[in-house]
This record gives C-alpha cells, structure tokens and sequence, in this order.
C-alpha cells in the first residue's frame, strides 16, 4: 500500500490525526523509528487503528458503507468528502467495546475487551447481567497498563460454556448509551475456529455458533451483494497450500523475515516476501524482487489464499477491510510463526501481548530473559529460545578496531541540542583516539535539510567522518558489521550489535535524555550486555578499552543462549518439523 503527497498532507494537518497520541496509543511506531503519519497511511487504518481519540475510523466505516466496500482510508474519506456531506459519526453518543480475545479455559469463557476509560459497559445474557471481574491476573495488568496509558482500560468478562448458548449483549451501565461492538483481532477469532467456535458480531450483539451456522450467516449477509457473494465463495473454497510467506513492512534486508526468506529461495521457489511498496520500489536485486509481495496488493491477497507458512517479525497483518473480515476470517491463515523485530523484555512494550498481537503458533526468540518476559508481562507460554536469524550475519564479522558507529535513534524533534550532542561525540572522539574513524548513521525520522546541516558540520570537525541515512542498507550493513563500538541511545539495537563477536555496544545517556521516548525497566541495568555510559569521559575511557571485557563477554553469554550463527538454520529446522508432523 503506497499514498500520495497529497494523501500525506491530508492526514498531517486533519484535527482528528494526533501524532503524540498515536505514539503513546501505538508503541510499535516509535520502537521501530516509524513516522507516524506515514505508518497512519501504509499500516495503520487498514488495521483498525485510529488516527486520534477523536476520529473512530471502524466506526465512521460502518456509518460510511462506501468506506468499507471500497476499502478506503476514512479519514481520507472524511476529510475530502464527509464533512462536506454532515457523515461524521458523531463520536460522543455512544460506547465502541473492542473484542480482543474469546479464550477457552477449562469450564470458562474469557472475554478480553477495551473502551475508552470513562465507558463502563457490562454483559446482558437471558436475562442475567454480568459485570467485569475486579482483580486481572498479572499479565493481564501489564496489558492493561499499556491501555491506561492510551486512554483506554482492560475489561475481562467471564462466563461459563451454558451462557455461550445465548446472543450474549454489551450494553452501557446506564442502559443509555448506545454500544457498537467491534472485533480488535482476527487472528484470535481465527483460531477458536479450530476449538469448534465462530464469532458473529452485529451492532452490541456477539453470538457464538458451529461452521455451518457461520458459513449459512455469511451467505445469508452477501444476498444482493455479487461481488462480495463472489468473493466469499472464493476465499471459502478448498486451496492447495503451496506458499511460504515471509513478511516485514519496515526494512528488508536488517530483520528475521527476510534473513528466513533468503534461506528458504535458496531452494524453494515458492517463497516470497512481503514487504511494503517503498520497499519493494527500491529494490535493486531484480531477481528478489521477482519473490516480493507488495503488502495488501491483489497479488499479496492471491497468494496469501494459498500460503501454508506465515513467517511475521513486525506485526500480523490485516488481509481485507474490517467488514469483509467479519466474514471471511474462519477460512483464511491466520498460523502465524512470530519472530520479534526487536528485544523488548527492558522496556514496556506490552503491545506484544496476545489480545493485541494475536495468539501466534510459536514466538522465537533468542535470551531466556525475553522468554521469561513473554510468560510473565506478555502472557504467553509458547516461546522457543533458538535465537534470532537476523543476528547470524553478525557473528562472526572482522571488526575495525579504529571503527566506531554513531548511530541514534528516533526523533521527534531535532534540536540545538541533539546536533551539538552528536558534534560533541564527534570532536571528543576525533581530538582523543588517534585514527579513529567515525560512522555517523542518521535515523530516518531525521529530516534530510537536518541530515545535510549535521553532515556538513560532522566534515567540519574532521573530513573522515563517513556520514549515512541508515534506509541506505547495504553501506549500513557493512559499517554495522565492521566497527568495533556502538554508540546508541536505543537498546534493542545495542544487543544486535552486542551479538558480535569483539563488537561493544555504548548505551550513551546524554543521548537517551533528549527527546527520550520510552522508559528502560530495571531489567536493562541488570542483564544487558552493553556498556552503560553517563558522561563524554566515560564514553572516551570506554572506547580506548578502558572496561571489563571478561565481565561484559560474560554477560554476553549469559544473555544470548546461542552465538553461533546457526539461528536462522535452528528456527527453520523447527518450523519445518512441525509441519512434518501436522502432515
């Protein structure tokens, strides 16, 4: 999915899109360096998400059936043709529940859901009216701590099996307002299909039934509608599975996906990746992108119909708007292998967590402090320690011992003062380490006038500084794998790089207080295996070798399980038992 200039402006100066809002609402857009806006447009309506706390984009779908049939952005929509024709839903007249998840367990019935905080609702069934439970179980607290934070709170219902027979109501306590009941996650939904139960949501009303009375409902919801009619018999129909699927919308050739796509092309040309539209236009290497799938094209949805491995590390995708999905969800593949993008047991990324991300068939990961995390904070017991294929390339790299790589984070604003940090780094560096040769990698939120000012000014100091934007993938790579040190402000890049062999990764303080967009746990301080630095002396005595090497080598061990460049061999091997097995 590509936007234009225009579409980009449109969405940028609406005074429903809130780019703080969508940060705090969305975690994985600033953990992953996204711009806001840009993710708003490619990923994020297309899945439900909403550009602000005061514009309901399902919502406004389903008041807008044009929206919805033609699969368009409804802001968009809103903004060049609703407003203009009074169809804004009205946002203050009701309560939107979101359904998370449905879970199972023993002789109960889990209903996970959300609203906005100030919107309490509970649960009417022949009669009998249930209310939340009181008391969450920890991981379910850590998930609702991430909904607290974006205006929203965690509401756990449960029920027994015989009140599951019966339509089952969300209404308001006032019995007043009036509330819409919206499915949060397909994924979910998708594999209680194989327990026997499908989920038909209209209006407030959620009702479990069997296959048959899904598949009779979905006909019954397509009469006079061809192409829907047409649609659903399609997706619906029995299909050779014959694909593998490797899927990551932010950066091709840096993530698990893509290190897992390129080793199963080696001899299996029914493998492809899936990546978005920017991506794919850059791709030089005519021969992988023959193999590419653009994100929520046709092609992508053709292939997806067939796809009998789904190989995610960003994020499990939507396949069709939010109306079709209500229909068609039970007979697409939603089996997803789960390999994170980045490391995030230290910081509080709990939108990881199942009832956001989905329950996946296996999540991979390379620490047993992460595992530890994933069952604790995450809530999820299906986690396999075999490491992380991305970090193979850097095993065993020869490194520069004169190389050190600057490479910062993400930004919302550049500043006086970020610049005259990195220049400060720079100058410490070049007047006190003779020969040394810095890397400067801009991030790229960093606009490109800013990039220019900081290049000049870096050539100033000192005409070796080698100066990048990091989107340049092969020459990133390459000084990535190469230098000896990394001095960052973001943790999850500091472990990739601990991963080397002889490479020391700088968590540099002064850096990570401007602008800082996340918290670090106290988990970081106690097992991350970088250096932790607060001032330009340490950072100068640090890079001149001034650390206990034995103790951070340590910690390197005791962190990563494996450090043998066998991770991508490990998790397909395993993948591949299991679907050994399931034949």
């Amino acid at each position: 999915m590509t936007y234009s200039d225009s579409d980009y402006r449109i969405i940028k100066e609406s005074k429903f899109f809130d780019a703080d809002w969508y940060r705090k609402q969305y975690p994985e857009v600033d953990e992953n360096n996204y711009d806001p806006v840009a993710h708003y447009l490619i990923l994020g309506w297309s899945s439900g998400k909403n550009p602000g706390p005061n514009f309901d984009g399902i919502k406004y779908s389903m008041a807008n059936p044009a929206v919805s049939e033609q699969h368009i952005n409804p802001l968009i929509h809103y903004e060049k043709i609703g407003k203009f024709i009074k169809s804004r839903v009205n946002y203050e007249d009701g309560i939107s529940v979101k359904l998370y998840d449905i879970e199972f367990k023993e002789n109960r019935v889990i209903f996970a859901t959300s609203s906005n905080s100030g919107s309490f609702y509970h649960i009417l069934v022949n009669g009998t009216e249930i209310y939340p439970v009181s008391e969450l179980e920890y991981h379910q607290e850590c998930f609702d701590s991430y909904l607290n934070a974006n205006g929203e709170s965690l509401r756990i219902f449960i029920l027994d099996y015989e009140q599951i027979k019966s339509d089952i109501m969300f209404i308001s306590d006032d019995n007043i307002c009036k509330v819409t009941l919206t499915i949060q996650n397909f994924v979910n939904m998708y594999q209680n299909t194989k327990l026997g139960y499908y989920v038909i949501t209209e209006g407030n009303v959620l009702t479990i039934t069997n296959k048959d009375a899904f598949i009779a409902y979905a006909y019954k919801s397509t009469e006079g509608l061809p192409q829907e009619r047409s649609l659903l018999e399609k997706v619906s129909a029995p299909k050779e599975k014959k694909y593998n699927l490797y899927v990551e919308t932010l950066d091709n050739h840096n993530d698990n996906a893509f290190q897992m796509f390129l080793c199963d092309l080696k001899n299996n040309k029914n493998a492809y990746f899936v990546t978005s539209r920017i991506n794919y236009n850059h791709e030089t290497n005519e021969e992988l992108k023959a193999h590419y799938l653009i994100l929520n094209s046709n092609e992508f949805k053709e292939y997806m119909l067939e796809a009998k491995r789904i190989v995610v590390s960003w994020w499990c995708f939507p396949v069709y708007g939010y109306d079709r999905s209500r229909l068609l969800y039970p007979f697409l593949n939603y089996d997803f292998w789960f390999v994170p993008h980045g490391i995030s047991y230290d910081k509080n990324s709990y939108y990881l967590h199942y009832y956001n991300f989905g329950r996946v068939k296996k999540i991979f990961c390379c620490s047993e402090y992460e595992k530890r995390y994933f069952a604790e904070c995450i809530g999820c017991n299906n986690v396999e320690v075999l490491g992380y294929p991305r970090m193979d390339k850097w095993s065993n790299a020869e490194i520069d011992e004169n190389m050190v790589l600057l490479f910062p984070t993400w930004r919302k604003d550049v500043g006086d003062t970020y610049i005259n940090e990195i220049l400060d780094i720079t100058k410490a560096l070049t007047d006190n380490k003779p020969g040394v040769q810095i890397i400067y990698a801009a991030h790229p939120s960093i606009n490109a006038d800013v990039y220019e000012q900081i290049a000049g000014q870096l050539n100033h100091i000192s005409e070796s500084v080698i100066c990048l934007n990091s989107l340049d993938n092969d020459l990133f790579n390459k000084y990535f794998a190469m230098a000896k040190y990394l001095i960052t402000d973001y943790s999850s890049v500091a472990y990739d790089f601990s991963y080397k062999k002889d490479g020391y990764a700088i968590y540099y303080k002064p850096l990570a207080q401007i602008d800082n967009h996340y918290e670090l746990k106290k988990e970081f301080y106690e097992a991350n295996c970088g250096i932790t630095v607060n001032n330009i002396d340490e950072l100068l005595s640090t890079v001149r070798g001034n650390f206990d090497k034995k103790f951070y080598n340590g910690r390197k061990k005791k962190f990563f399980r494996f450090n043998d460049k066998c991770n991508t061999e490990r998790v397909m091997n395993y993948i591949k038992g299991d679907e050994d097995n399931e034949k």
